[in-house]
């Protein structure tokens, strides 16, 4: 499939109603911010896109901008936390799992990951889930004593 940049545009302002100049306008700039942070050495954190959309509970939107983000060589511990959310919230607990281990791996003091993979467990029915919340409890305080809805 092969996208042009009138295709980008047209899309912006049909999803933001703008008009097709504004859409033109918002793209150009996107696309020369992100030039102009590539050209200074910066990296593009693709799956702060999928980050927002996880904030906005959209979980299948969210997911294929982590797995796009991985594609492309990102594979940060809060990125596999972040896509370990999506596939539980979207019925893929195995592939939850896999993905919290792996952020787990990645950085075991992310607390965060470790109070995920209990819910995962928990839902799994796995007595494993009481070891990951006491290790969430351990790394942050504020996690002691939450537990699943």
């Amino acid at each position: 499939m092969k996208v042009v940049l009138q295709d980008i545009v047209r899309e912006v302002a049909k999803t933001t109603k703008l008009a097709l100049p504004d859409a033109r306008v918002v793209v150009n700039r996107l696309l020369s911010t992100l030039e102009e942070g590539l050209l200074n050495g910066q990296r593009i954190e693709i799956r702060d896109f999928g980050v927002f959309q996880t904030g906005r509970k959209q979980y299948r939107e969210a997911l294929q901008h982590f797995i796009h983000a991985r594609e492309l060589g990102a594979g940060d511990a809060e990125m596999f936390n972040f896509m370990g959310i999506c596939y539980s919230q979207t019925g893929q607990p195995q592939k939850a799992i896999e993905s919290l281990r792996q952020a787990i791996a990645i950085d075991p003091m992310l607390a965060e990951a470790h109070l995920n993979l209990g819910y995962a467990y928990e839902r799994q029915h796995s007595k494993a889930a009481a070891d990951e919340y006491a290790e969430a409890c351990k790394l942050a305080s504020r996690f002691c004593g939450l537990r699943p809805k």
